[in-house]
């Protein structure tokens, strides 16, 4: 087979690959395909049950920037407020755990 025609060949099968992955559907997420058992561990609005941790250990906290939206389902640090991290005061373990993250600039808040 000449140089060409391997092109060709590799060209069609490339095509044929992205054509699959295009039509492709994502599998279910583990929490899609088996929603029972699943334990909500979002913090209530007084975030009782979690402890704010400076990063790096032993520095100062900032404001309390950490709360609850007005749904009260969705955990949002405000990120103008120093370097802390947020932890569940409670340990938890052989488990999976489902976590949707969206980061955006201070700016696009106010």
């Amino acid at each position: 087979m000449t140089s060409r025609g391997r092109l060709l060949v590799s060209l069609t099968l490339g095509l044929l690959f992205a054509a699959r992955l295009a039509t492709a559907q994502p599998a279910p997420s583990t929490l899609e395909s088996h929603p029972d058992g699943w334990i909500d561990i979002t913090p209530g609005t007084d975030l009782k049950g979690w402890s704010r941790v400076p990063v790096p250990p032993g520095a100062p906290l900032g404001r309390a920037q950490w709360h609850l939206d007005d749904t009260g389902k969705i955990l949002v640090c405000d990120g103008d407020g120093g370097h802390d991290m947020l932890l569940c005061d409670r340990e938890l373990g052989d488990a999976v755990f489902h976590l949707e993250f969206r980061n955006l600039k201070v700016r696009e808040l106010k």
